[in-house]
């Protein structure tokens, strides 16, 4: 017997001790503070299209005037007309034509890959856009910091987003994305005085998102105003699930582990990349086209500005399906490990062409007629804090919880244990 009782109170020592290591490890991977990654930055500017390379503005007076009598007379536009109208219906996707556009048959009703070629012969370069960039306090190339990329704007500039092959299955699509970079930066943005009117902004749009995410994936924008130092102070809310969590369905727990979500497109799994993909896939399935900016595996079926009103009542049935729970749903739930941006943004006037002015008192610049044909802005991003709290997604009540619960209650009432069952089961048997 005696073989017996030593059998269960060692039995019951190790239980006790598995329980103990489980309560010691929760306690080990409660929140804490941690160091966290720099953020995408995706920058905007405000032309879209260089006008001594493109006039959207002339071409579609032009166009105007032209259309009307080819509408009449078929046979009027010859070849060269009709890829000039081609690309101006393409720019017409990131400009503001005057007009409604003319159908000019189903020959022209979709839209190539060529479109994004025509965004970067006409877009601004980078001695367009940027005058100095600053990482870490010290002064580099700004193509070494930014790259180019595709967005609904057209080409926008991105720093610190994950490589193509990371961010996108390559396989089924040709995009090409930029590398990652280093945080704290600090850029000096330029405006040239003469620009295309009908294809320009009144600011710089700039867009914060996760380094995983699609860049201008963001539905929120930052402005950057023309003489103004913008300091964007970034903050981050970070969120880790408990692998303990991968036993309860999703719908319970209400998020997505990075392996349990297939996205066709996507390598990385994203609450943002999964509605970009949604919409991808809703657009096709009503337009029979998307838009040029969306992931997508065929290059000739790129929507056109004839099917403007079919791509938005495509994205307000996405919404809509997703608010009313019908059959067709994105059911993109948060990411179980995730890290959301937002930023403050403080605002002070920036004159550059004063100091312009005063350096050139001194030391004579030969450039300066050119400098000032531009306006200038900055743009300055930093951390709000060094270090930020992590929270953690983990199980309300566990089975360790119930049996925790459950043996203090029966302790305190009735000084119940393990051994006092045996010692029961012992009496009510053998003895």
């Amino acid at each position: 017997m005696e073989i017996v009782w030593l059998i269960m109170f060692l039995a019951s020592m190790c239980m006790c001790l598995f329980l103990i290591s489980k309560v010691w490890f929760k306690w080990q991977t409660s929140p804490v503070i941690v160091t966290v990654p720099f953020p995408s930055v995706t920058i905007c500017p405000q032309s879209k299209c260089k006008v001594s390379v493109y006039n959207f503005t002339d071409m579609n007076v032009n166009l105007d005037q032209i259309v009307p009598v080819y509408l009449h007379n078929t046979s009027s536009l010859n070849e060269t007309m009709i890829n000039e109208l081609i690309k101006f219906y393409g720019m017409s996707q990131i400009c503001d034509a005057l007009d409604s556009t003319y159908y000019l048959g189903e020959n022209y009703r979709y839209t190539d890959a060529s479109i994004v070629e025509n965004f970067l012969e006409t877009s601004p370069d980078y001695d367009d856009v940027f005058f100095s960039c600053k990482l870490n306090g010290n002064y580099m190339l700004c193509p070494d910091l930014f790259d180019k990329v595709v967005t609904s704007e057209g080409i926008c500039y991105t720093m610190n987003s994950l490589a193509a092959s990371d961010i996108l299955r390559t396989t089924r699509l040709q995009r090409d994305y930029p590398n990652r970079a280093s945080p704290d930066v600090e850029v000096v943005l330029q405006e040239y005085h003469v620009r295309d009117k009908l294809c320009a902004t009144l600011l710089d749009l700039v867009y914060i998102q996760h380094p995983a995410d699609l860049p201008q994936s963001s539905l929120y924008y930052y402005a950057v105003l023309n003489s103004q130092v913008s300091s964007m102070a970034l903050s981050f809310s970070i969120l880790n699930s408990s692998d303990r969590l991968r036993s309860y369905d999703a719908e319970i727990r209400q998020c997505y582990f990075p392996d349990e979500r297939y996205l066709k497109y996507f390598n990385i799994y994203t609450a943002s990349n999964c509605m970009i993909e949604c919409l991808s896939n809703i657009t096709y399935q009503l337009c029979g086209c998307v838009n040029f900016y969306m992931p997508h595996s065929s290059s000739n079926r790129i929507c056109t500005q004839y099917d403007d009103n079919c791509v938005q009542n495509a994205r307000e049935t996405m919404l809509h399906r997703e608010s009313s729970q019908e059959d067709y749903v994105c059911h993109c739930l948060p990411s179980c490990n995730s890290v959301d941006y937002d930023a403050e943004i403080l605002k002070t006037d920036f004159n550059l062409q004063k100091l312009i002015g005063t350096i050139d008192k001194i030391y004579k610049l030969p450039d300066k007629n050119e400098l000032e044909s531009y306006n200038y802005s900055k743009l300055e991003i930093y951390f709000k804090k060094p270090r930020f709290l992590s929270m953690r997604r983990s199980e309300l009540f566990g089975i360790i919880d119930f049996l925790a619960n459950c043996g203090g209650l029966l302790g305190l009432f009735l000084g119940f244990s393990f051994l006092s069952l045996m010692e029961i089961i012992y009496f009510v048997t053998l003895r």
